[in-house]
């Protein structure tokens, strides 16, 4: 093994560990605090799924109406954005709060151009269920090859 590789693993670690450190500070998260636990913050999480015709993103929106909901389509960028309501209840009560409330948004660059105008859109058991068909130029297409 190569001395400098381990150096530069060292200060990339200690670069990684400067930077929690720098957000804790800036009351952004805790120390020690992971990935998967910021990850956590991000509203909504969602799975997105392809086949040779559509992408398929399920994101589960509990609490959320959906006429809350935005959905845009421009090209192969979709942005979904929103608002989460939680019922107000005298803050006295509360021993603990994790829920969140307020505005949300989420940007996804897509691999291929959207058909913005087929689009579809709907919210079953507190899961959105969006499926965003590719634009016909990115679909695969059977090119015949003919005998000369």
């Amino acid at each position: 093994m190569n001395v400098w590789h381990f150096m530069n693993e060292d200060v990339e670690q200690l670069g990684e560990q400067l930077n929690e450190f720098t957000r804790a500070v800036q009351g952004r998260t805790l120390p020690g605090v992971g990935w998967k636990s910021r990850m956590a913050r991000v509203f909504p999480q969602i799975s997105l799924s392809q086949t040779d015709d559509a992408y398929f993103i399920e994101a589960p929106v509990p609490g959320v109406e959906p006429g809350d909901i935005n959905i845009q389509v421009t090209g192969n960028v979709l942005t979904l954005s929103g608002r989460r309501s939680v019922p107000e209840v005298d803050a006295s009560a509360f021993h603990r709060r994790e829920r969140r409330s307020g505005k949300f948004s989420r940007m996804f660059e897509l691999p291929a151009l959207i058909d913005a105008v087929a689009v579809k859109a709907e919210i079953r058991d507190g899961v959105l269920y969006l499926t965003l068909p590719k634009a016909p130029e990115a679909r695969p297409r059977k090119i015949d090859v003919k005998i000369g």
